[in-house]
């Protein structure tokens, strides 16, 4: 890493500056961008920049395979996570979280683990009850997407 141009990015003062790469949505080389407020958005091309920032900028990271009830979810905040996906929680808390994200970053989750009865992760002591969601037979599987569903998982695992 560039520890140069990184204290370079961080000294940059607001306006279009030219970049090496930027990856929003799709990549983007040797580009002019609006750097402001700790947002960075492309800028019309025919702008004058203030400089050229030897600098690859990604519009974040995103975590697939999280468990939010596990961790200091707040201290996401501020940091290169944009969007995780929780894959395994007790669905009204993870609910909660999902509906006041850490500033910056977005929540998608999975509502319970869903597992046969016995199984993992039900016999985890980090795993308590709500967290669970034990299935028996297959038809009672049907209902169990139901519910996850129905408490706004966007997945179930």
């Amino acid at each position: 890493m560039d520890h140069d141009a990184v204290e370079a990015a961080r000294d940059a003062r607001g306006g279009v500056w030219r970049v090496r790469e930027l990856r929003l949505e799709r990549i983007h080389r040797d580009v002019a961008v609006w750097i402001a407020g700790g947002r960075v958005t492309l800028a019309d091309p025919a702008e004058a920049v203030l400089g050229r920032l030897d600098l690859a900028i990604s519009d974040g990271v995103v975590d697939r395979h999280v468990h939010l009830g596990l961790v200091d979810h707040a201290a996401l905040a501020g940091s290169p996570v944009t969007a995780v996906v929780d894959l395994g929680w007790d669905p009204a808390e993870i609910a909660r979280i999902a509906a006041r994200p850490p500033e910056g970053v977005a929540v998608r989750y999975a509502g319970p683990f869903h597992t046969a009865l016995g199984g993992y992760p039900s016999d985890r002591a980090w795993a308590h009850a709500a967290a669970v969601r034990e299935v028996a037979r297959a038809e009672d599987a049907a209902a169990a997407v139901a519910e996850a569903r129905a408490g706004g998982s966007g997945a179930v695992k």
